[in-house]
């Protein structure tokens, strides 16, 4: 006869992937598997019954959306406090843009290793962005009207530095959401470097703007 319910062996599989989903920073709600999961019983040669489990497929979705962590939005607000600053004319010392590029390459490359590990395709994938966009991208993502102000640098406000932050942060909370629904795509080797080589390129771009106005010291110096 068919087990009612969930044995043991079904809530410990249960188990192993609520501690997956944790790890790619979603988590299902504590009753999701004991009000959704069912045995079926297969018949056997013994008579004894195979439990499976199953879920609701469209109650998944909604599911993870009522699980949602709510440090990911915390993180965005205060992204987006920063990008608000730089819309506006400052004065800044070039150690602090560097230490703004650190972080956010220090985010994007973690974003893609969480997700893909550190294999070869995302790591390159990754580089080539980055290394696109200090090279042949410095031109573009470099600040204007740079102006010296002491030891300090005067830079014009710009909204760039809050569209590739919120860039950076919708990526990566994107690749998370997929991941955590184990989406197809994401074992995909295009969508892997792909999404790598768009955070790269994001981070790329604050080393751009960083390095642009250390060459502007370096040239005042030098003067």
């Amino acid at each position: 006869m068919a087990n009612r319910g969930c044995s043991r062996a079904d809530a410990a599989r249960l188990t192993a992937c609520r501690r997956a989903l944790t790890t790619c920073h979603w988590r299902l709600p504590r009753a999701f598997p004991a009000s959704r999961c069912r045995s079926v019983a297969s018949g056997s040669p013994g008579g004894a019954g195979v439990s499976t489990v199953r879920t609701s497929q469209p109650n998944r979705l909604p599911a993870m959306n009522a699980s949602l962590p709510v440090w990911p939005f915390v993180i965005l607000a205060v992204l987006v406090a920063l990008g608000v600053r730089q819309s506006r004319d400052r004065v800044v010392q070039p150690g602090t843009l560097a230490k703004v590029a650190l972080a956010m390459l220090a985010l994007s490359l973690y974003g893609v290793v969480a997700a893909f590990g550190a294999s070869l395709v995302p790591v390159l994938a990754w580089a080539a962005g980055f290394a696109a966009a200090v090279f042949p991208g410095g031109l573009v993502f470099a600040p204007r009207g740079l102006a010296h102000a002491g030891s300090a640098v005067r830079v014009p406000g710009s909204w760039l530095p809050l569209w590739l932050m919120v860039g950076i942060f919708a990526a990566k909370f994107a690749l998370g959401f997929a991941t955590g629904v184990d989406a197809h795509v994401v074992h995909e080797a295009w969508f892997i470097a792909a999404v790598s080589a768009v955070l790269g390129l994001f981070s790329g771009a604050f080393a751009a703007r960083a390095t642009a106005v250390h060459r502007f010291v370096r040239a005042g110096h030098a003067a």
